[in-house]
């Protein structure tokens, strides 16, 4: 679906899903880490405005720390360009 071009509304979903807590976070973090070997910069800052609390809450992106490298380097990459999106539209 999301390369379908349906990537905001299923963020949104996604999003939601956590704010209420009603899904299990490794369900979402298994959501973000597929996400982010899909996708590459540049990045719009609507999909960044979504994406990006995702991988910053630590519930979601802390164990992350905990697995392979090639996962680690995607999270960091992702929010190092994220970054620099939300600051030049700040």
């Amino acid at each position: 679906m999301l390369s379908c071009s349906f990537v905001h509304p299923i963020l949104e979903y996604m999003k939601k899903r956590w704010e209420q807590r009603d899904t299990d976070v490794s369900l979402i973090r298994h959501f973000v880490l597929e996400v982010l070997e899909m996708i590459g910069p540049p990045y719009e800052p609507s999909f960044v405005q979504l994406f990006l609390p995702l991988l910053q809450n630590e519930a979601i992106a802390g164990p992350i720390s905990l697995r392979n490298e090639e996962e680690r380097k995607c999270v960091k990459e992702f929010i190092d360009h994220a970054s620099t999106i939300v600051s030049s539209h700040t």
